[in-house]
């Protein structure tokens, strides 16, 4: 018996963890976003160092501008409780990153980012859209734990020849960091044929291939209304090729250069959030935290007593045991499984994948249930039973050939 509750238990752990991906994607805020990008690039004021202020630029070789953005990121990071460090690694360059140790594996460190500074006024798709998912991602993420460290970083100087983050990858490189993967986001507010496809430029790095892999699959597994284009061999002209120069795997993520869908104002200060693809927009910041929500993985639930244990096999005798005359069968199988109950009660069966997507659920008082899993692919999946009165007491694992 203990056996028994030991597997239910990893397997409703594992089943909290991945469905609260799924509501950690939708914390992603479209406002929130927004708000990021108009006070970035100008178009509203905003407040910094308990100034009213407008952030008129953030070129860099003109100075206060893009100081302005820089501090205006600080207090965002630090908004979040996070470690944040501000690398002044020149006189006039300054990297601002935020740092979530992992609990498990400290030294195993996931990196979002995007380059903050700009060649004109606005410049909103170039780069503000980019910053601002991944001040996103750190408001929402950074209230939960994660087994890996998630470093959420913004470059300085991109536009000066990748003067940031090259200086970053190389010296974390020098102090052999295990940066096991890096998703750089450009550009990626603007859609303006609505195909909605978006670019995952990669290099011939494993891990790099790994990385595309990892956000095709959050993008299938959570039904997000984008469309990757997958570009290889990428374009160097962003700072993921900082970390591809020493090896490390990246990926640039941004609107489709590929299909020549770029906003009309590049590089120029037409460049204004009115030119947007909200919907789209919106997409791409769900990507972003969806990604680094699994690649982080979110620590397991606490079990923290025996006594809980206890109780947990008691609940387990007395509701599964009874109830079940045959738990599923066949198992593996191709096509159904069939379930026997011992009563009839309302119960609500649902079928999950293993990174946590309900993907099929029916409410039945039969005794007797056939489950179709024609239409499903190949793999394993849990099974959850819940009552009518929504209280879990079955979790099993079945595998479809």
């Amino acid at each position: 018996m203990k056996k028994i509750t030991l597997l239910i238990t990893l397997i409703s752990s594992f089943i909290q963890a991945q469905t609260t991906i799924e509501s950690l994607i939708n914390q992603t805020s479209l406002d929130n976003m927004t708000t990021y990008v108009r006070e970035l690039s100008g178009e509203d004021p905003t407040v910094v160092n308990n100034e009213n202020v407008t952030i008129t630029h953030r070129v860099s070789y003109a100075g206060s501008g893009n100081n302005l953005a820089a501090d205006y990121i600080v207090e965002k990071l630090n908004e979040t409780g996070l470690t944040v460090t501000v690398q002044n690694y020149s006189s006039t360059g300054r990297n601002i990153y935020a740092t979530q140790l992992g609990t498990v594996n400290p030294n195993d460190i996931y990196i979002v980012c995007a380059h903050y500074d700009a060649v004109s006024y606005f410049c909103a798709d170039d780069n503000a859209s980019g910053v601002a998912g991944v001040l996103e991602t750190a408001r929402i993420l950074s209230e939960q734990c994660f087994e890996n460290t998630i470093i959420y970083a913004l470059w300085d100087e991109e536009e000066n020849g990748l003067k940031g983050s090259n200086y970053f990858s190389d010296y974390f490189f020098s102090q052999n960091k295990n940066i096991v993967g890096v998703v750089n986001i450009d550009m990626m507010g603007y859609d303006g044929d609505n195909d909605k496809v978006f670019d995952i430029d990669i290099n011939n790095n494993t891990t790099s291939t790994q990385i595309k892999d990892d956000l095709i699959s959050i993008v299938d597994d959570y039904d997000l209304d984008i469309i990757p284009l997958v570009v290889n061999p990428g374009t160097y002209a962003s700072d993921h090729a900082s970390f591809w120069s020493n090896s490390y795997g990246a990926v640039l993520l941004g609107e489709s250069w590929e299909n020549d869908d770029i906003t009309p104002g590049y590089h120029s200060s037409s460049d204004r959030i009115s030119l947007f693809n909200m919907p789209y927009f919106h997409e791409m910041g769900k990507l972003i935290t969806g990604y680094i929500t699994t690649k982080g993985v979110l620590c397991a639930p606490n079990d923290n007593s025996n006594e809980e244990e206890e109780q947990e096999e008691e609940n387990l005798n007395t509701n599964d045991i009874k109830d079940i005359k045959t738990i599923f069968y066949p198992n593996p199988t191709r096509d159904i499984f069939e379930m026997d109950f011992s009563t009839e009660k309302e119960r609500e069966i649902s079928v999950f994948s293993l990174l946590g997507k309900k993907v099929l659920t029916l409410t039945t008082n039969n005794k007797h249930v056939t489950i179709n899993l024609k239409n499903l692919e190949a793999g394993t999946y849990i099974v959850e039973i819940k009552t009518k009165n929504g209280e879990k007491f079955n979790l099993y694992n079945i595998i479809k050939e």
